[in-house]
C-alpha cells in the first residue's frame, strides 16, 4: 500500500454540491442523494469529522507561526505565547471532537473515517481550507467558524468585521451567508434523536469498548500547554504564568446508546460556537480576545510589525520525480524540504496510529496493544510540535528568500489500513524505517547553518525510532506479545 505523504497538496476546496441542511430534510418522505436515513447520518458525521480535522490543522498551523524577529522583549514574548497558548487549545478540543465523532461512527457500526476533506465539506465548512499563519484576516475566518449567531454578539466585534472586511476577503462568507458547523451538528443530532429515521437496531452498544475515550486521549492535554522551542528562551520562562484559560478542555465522549450520542454531539456542539446563552470559554470567545489584542499590539507598535515568522501560504513539497511546475509556496530549499517530508511522514504516522486504536478493544487481549498505539500517538503530537517548530525558521526557497517553510500538513493518499491486525504493524514498521532514512539524511548534511536545535533533536528522535522499530520487529514476530508494549 503506497503511503506517501510528499505528493503536492490537492486541491481542499470541493466542489460546490446541493445543500444538505435544509430545515426540512428530515420530514421527507425519503433521505436524499439516494440514501438510507443511517448512510445519509453516516454520511453528515464523516463531513463533521473532515470540517474538525480541517480546523485543528489550520488552527495548528497559526499558532506554529507565531515568533520572529519582531517579537522582542518581555512583553511581547508574553502576549505571543498567550495566543498560541490559546489556539492550541482550542485545536486540542477540535482533536477531542474528531474523535467523538469517531465514536458516534463506531456506535453506528460504520468504518472510522480521519481524511481532512469530503465531496459535501462545500455545504458545510465555514471557510476555504488554508495554512495561513496569524493575522487579522485569518482570525476573522477563525472567529466567524466559531460563532453561532452574531445578533448576540455586541458593537465592537460588528464594527470589527466592517473595518477589516467592508468587502468579504477571500474565503469569507458574508455571516449571514457562511454555513457553519453548529448548524451541521443540529441537523446530525436532530437525525440521531429520531427513532422513526434512525432504528434503535442500528445502534451497536458492544463498540463501546473500541472507542476512544478521555483517559487515552484527555488526560495528557488538560493541562498547562508550554510553547515550542522556536520562540525565545523567555518565552518558556513565562510559559506558567499564562491565564487558566489556556488549558485545553477536551471533551471525549464513548457513547453506548442514542441517548448518549446526543448528549455527545451536543457538548462537542456547545464548545465550538457561541452559543446565545454563554460565550465564555467557547472558542469564539478565545480568538476574539486574541482579535482584540492584535488590534491593540499592531496599534501600538512600528508600521510593518507583525507576531509571526513569514511563513508561507499553504507550504508543500513535491517529489523528486514530480514533473509539474512548482508553485510560489513550494518548499525547494534542499533541508527545509528533508525537514518536511519528515514532518509529513509523521502526520501521516500520527494518523495512522489514531486510526488503529479503533481497532483494539479495551478490557481484553489488545489493552497493552491499545496502549502502545495511543503512547505511539502522542509521541507523534510531540514530533509534529518539535519539527513545526524548526521549519518556521528555515528558507521556502533559499536563504536570501525571507519567506519561510512551514509545517505543510500534506494528508497521506489513503488512510486505509490493512485488514489484519499483524499486517497494521508491519504499516507501522515500514513507516518507522522510511523515518529513521530521512532522518540520516538529514544528520548526513548537517552543517553549521543548520539551526542549534536540529542536530540533537534528529539523534534523540532517531535513538526513540530504533527502539520503538526494534519492539514492533519483535511484536510481528510473535515475541513481544505479553511485554511492556511501551517501546
Amino acid at each position: 500500500m503506497s503511503t506517501d505523504a510528499d505528493s503536492v497538496r490537492p486541491t481542499e476546496t470541493p466542489t460546490p454540491a446541493p445543500q444538505w441542511h435544509h430545515a426540512e430534510m428530515l420530514d421527507r418522505a425519503d433521505p436524499p442523494h439516494g440514501l438510507t436515513w443511517r448512510g445519509y447520518l453516516v454520511q453528515l458525521l464523516y463531513v463533521a469529522s473532515s470540517i474538525e480535522h480541517a480546523l485543528m490543522v489550520q488552527y495548528l498551523f497559526a499558532a506554529y507561526s507565531l515568533g520572529g524577529e519582531h517579537v522582542t522583549g518581555h512583553d511581547d514574548a508574553r502576549m505571543v505565547a498567550r495566543w498560541r497558548n490559546l489556539i492550541l487549545s482550542v485545536a486540542k478540543e477540535e482533536m477531542g471532537h474528531m474523535l467523538t465523532v469517531q465514536n458516534v461512527l463506531c456506535l453506528l457500526g460504520a468504518p472510522v473515517e480521519l481524511m481532512r476533506s469530503h465531496p459535501r465539506d462545500g455545504d458545510w465548512s465555514p471557510f476555504r481550507f488554508n495554512l495561513e499563519r496569524l493575522t487579522l484576516t485569518s482570525l476573522t475566518r477563525y472567529v466567524q467558524a466559531e460563532i453561532h449567531d452574531i445578533a448576540v454578539i455586541d458593537s465592537s466585534y460588528k464594527r470589527f468585521l466592517e473595518k477589516i472586511h467592508p468587502t468579504p476577503g477571500p474565503g469569507v462568507l458574508p455571516h449571514s451567508e457562511a454555513p457553519h458547523v453548529g448548524d451541521l451538528y443540529r441537523q446530525i443530532i436532530a437525525l440521531v434523536s429520531r427513532a422513526d429515521r434512525i432504528a434503535d437496531s442500528e445502534f451497536h452498544e458492544d463498540s463501546f469498548r473500541y472507542q476512544a475515550c478521555w483517559d487515552d486521549w484527555g488526560r495528557s492535554h488538560n493541562y498547562k500547554i508550554r510553547p515550542a522551542n522556536n520562540l525565545d528562551t523567555v518565552i518558556k520562562l513565562i510559559a506558567d504564568s499564562v491565564s487558566e484559560q489556556t488549558r485545553a478542555d477536551v471533551l471525549i465522549e464513548r457513547v453506548a446508546t442514542r441517548q448518549q450520542a446526543v448528549l455527545a454531539l451536543t457538548r462537542i456542539a456547545e464548545q465550538g460556537e457561541a452559543a446565545p446563552s454563554e460565550l465564555a470559554g467557547s472558542h469564539f470567545q478565545r480568538f476574539w480576545s486574541i482579535v482584540v489584542d492584535f488590534q491593540a499590539a499592531v496599534e501600538s507598535r512600528e508600521p510593518g510589525w507583525v507576531p509571526t515568522y513569514c511563513v508561507a501560504e499553504d507550504p508543500h513539497t513535491v517529489l523528486p520525480d514530480d514533473q509539474r511546475a512548482s508553485s510560489a509556496s513550494t518548499i525547494t530549499w534542499p533541508r527545509s524540504q528533508q525537514w518536511a517530508s519528515l514532518f509529513n511522514l509523521r502526520y501521516g504516522m500520527l494518523l495512522f496510529y489514531i486510526s488503529h486504536s479503533f481497532q483494539l478493544a479495551r478490557g481484553g487481549d489488545d489493552e497493552m496493544l491499545r496502549g502502545a498505539v495511543v503512547h505511539k500517538a502522542f509521541a507523534e503530537m510531540y514530533n509534529l510540535k518539535a519539527i513545526a517548530g524548526i521549519l518556521v525558521q528555515l528558507p521556502l526557497k533559499s536563504p536570501a528568500d525571507k519567506r519561510r517553510a512551514g509545517p505543510p500538513f500534506q494528508m497521506p493518499p489513503t488512510l486505509t489500513l490493512p485488514a489484519g491486525s499483524i499486517d497494521c504493524w508491519r504499516l507501522h514498521g515500514d513507516l518507522l524505517r522510511r523515518a529513521l532514512k530521512l532522518n540520516l539524511d538529514l544528520q548526513d548534511t548537517t552543517d553549521r547553518s543548520c539551526l542549534d536545535e536540529e542536530l540533537p533533536y534528529l539523534r534523540a528522535m532517531h535513538q526513540l525510532d530504533v527502539k520503538s522499530a526494534a519492539w514492533i520487529e519483535q511484536l510481528i514476530a510473535g515475541h513481544a506479545l505479553g511485554g511492556d508494549p511501551s517501546p
